[in-house]
């Protein structure tokens, strides 16, 4: 993790964005990010699912792309 959060700081001084999920939002990536999510994972026998944070992030991409079409569509009907 200790690799995760100096790539993180490294990368938000910079000058990027960075986006942190995370199941905890004192934990070290967390601090250093520019936006957390925290996200609660079920743990079943010390093995921890991520089915919830592989949601987020899917949900997360997919809404960038619709973002970015609904923007393209947009700039289509303009130039027209």
């Amino acid at each position: 993790m200790k690799v995760s959060a100096a790539a993180c700081s490294r990368s938000v001084a910079a000058g990027a964005k960075v986006l942190a999920i995370s199941d905890s939002l004192v934990a070290p990536i967390a601090k250093v990010s520019t936006l957390a999510l925290q996200v609660m994972d079920f743990e079943v026998r010390n093995f921890c699912s991520l089915g919830a944070s592989l949601c987020l992030a899917q949900a997360l991409v997919v809404g960038l792309a619709f973002e970015r079409e609904r923007g393209a569509s947009a700039r289509g009907r303009r130039g027209k």
